[in-house]
């Protein structure tokens, strides 16, 4: 939550020594925190040397076909309303194909906004047997917090669809399954998403992330190239007016609107 204008810069500018921890240490719109509010790295460890040292459960992304794929506008994604109506005509596909795959084991799911969690929910009941609770800002806390310990000791819920509220201060390490509903432009919001699943359980090998909506590859990260789309099925570069790769025919997604390398690889 670093910004120059804001509590941690208004902070930093009074002391003089501060010392800052993160385990997300980027900015949708400064980019990296460092260097810029802080002048100096003291110490940085990777989530995978954290994982080889048994501090943290691999991740694992789960290979989705490309038609399963949630397909929108890049320039939607701040805009959680139109956001949601693009993406609910498109989540039956993507829960239909999740159930296909998946392994029985605890899953958070995260939606764009309410509407987009109850037609999730809504999905999961026509399909039957599993257990899945919807929690939102709505949801009054003595409530969230018995929806919460049920998912978390496994008794009751298979599920527990969010929109944005599961995303910092939830601690379930039963959670094997992150399934990925709501496409996002923001680094930080991805990382705290993919986190949930990250912590250490009994007999827990994998963090399972199911993105169905690409956003890994779609982050900024100050290298892009504007005006080019690219080819999910070939790796093809083609222009922006483009509907179908040059290459191979393939239909071009509309949200890669432009080139970006990915945060994490």
């Amino acid at each position: 939550r670093c910004k120059s204008n804001g509590m941690v810069g208004t902070i930093i500018e009074r002391f003089e020594t501060v010392y800052g921890l993160t385990a997300t240490p980027h900015r949708l719109d400064i980019g990296d925190i460092y260097p810029g509010l802080f002048k100096h790295k003291v110490f940085e460890i990777t989530k995978e040397e954290l994982s080889q040292h048994n501090y943290l459960t691999p991740r694992r992304y789960v290979d989705i076909s490309v038609d399963k794929l949630i397909n929108v506008k890049a320039s939607k994604l701040n805009n959680i309303t139109e956001l949601s109506e693009d993406v609910c005509p498109q989540t039956k596909k993507c829960v239909d194909d999740f159930i296909l795959q998946w392994n029985g084991k605890p899953t958070v799911v995260f939606g764009c906004d309410i509407k987009h969690c109850v037609k999730i929910a809504d999905v999961f009941e026509i399909i039957g047997n599993v257990r899945c609770q919807i929690i939102s800002g709505d949801t009054p806390k003595t409530l969230r917090a018995k929806y919460i310990e049920n998912f978390k000791d496994g008794s009751k819920y298979d599920f527990l669809i969010n929109c944005e509220i599961l995303t910092t201060g939830f601690d379930a390490p039963i959670c094997e399954n992150i399934l990925i509903l709501r496409p996002t432009g923001s680094a930080t919001l991805y990382e705290q998403i993919c986190g949930r699943g990250d912590r250490l359980y009994p007999g827990k090998e994998w963090n399972n992330i199911y993105d169905y909506t690409y956003s890994r590859f779609n982050i900024p990260t100050g290298k892009q190239v504007d005006g080019e789309k690219f080819c999910l099925h070939c790796g093809e570069l083609n222009k922006s007016s483009h509907q179908k790769c040059v290459r191979c025919g393939e239909k071009l997604f509309k949200y890669e609107s432009q080139t970006k390398d990915c945060v994490f690889c």
